[in-house]
């Protein structure tokens, strides 16, 4: 969110240029100066202004995907003419295959925090609950004790 409202800034400060570059427009007789702009006129070219940067990083994105792919055609048929055909496909599979055993081992390192957290969890409930029992256990073993000694006399 940061970066866009940095852009927009620029933007601002370059419209902000081109204002007082353009305030002494010579049209003929005299020097006209152009009413200022709106923040909502601003604001549209500003819009105006991301839009194309927008286009222009699609089309850019679009030339380096043709790119790889003439790349990956080329590596290809260079495998086939050399008797190696299906090296780069391998090797491709085998980083997409590294890239998932090290997604499943976060995966698994998360489960193990979660299983270990709630092992904490329950042990502290027991600790807790062990604490509340102790009086009454005392007091059963106690009671017992008495009650043994009583039958045996």
């Amino acid at each position: 969110m940061e970066g866009k409202e940095i852009e927009i800034r620029k933007k601002l400060d370059q419209l902000g240029a081109i204002q007082k570059k353009t305030q002494g427009v010579y049209t003929g007789g005299a020097i006209n100066k152009p009413r200022s702009l709106s923040k909502r006129e601003i604001q549209q070219q500003v819009i105006i202004s991301l839009q194309d940067d927008c286009s222009l990083l699609q089309k850019t994105a679009d030339l380096l995907k043709s790119r790889r792919d003439k790349i990956e055609k080329y590596i290809m048929d260079h495998e086939e003419h050399a008797n190696a055909k299906g090296f780069y496909n391998a090797s491709k599979v085998l980083r997409d295959t590294v890239d998932n055993v090290t997604k499943v081992d976060e995966m698994k390192g998360q489960t193990l925090q979660e299983i270990s957290d709630m092992v904490t969890m329950i042990s502290e409930k027991l600790r807790v609950n062990r604490e509340k029992l102790q009086p009454i256990v005392s007091f059963l073993n106690t009671t017992a004790i008495w009650f043994i000694l009583d039958s045996n006399s």
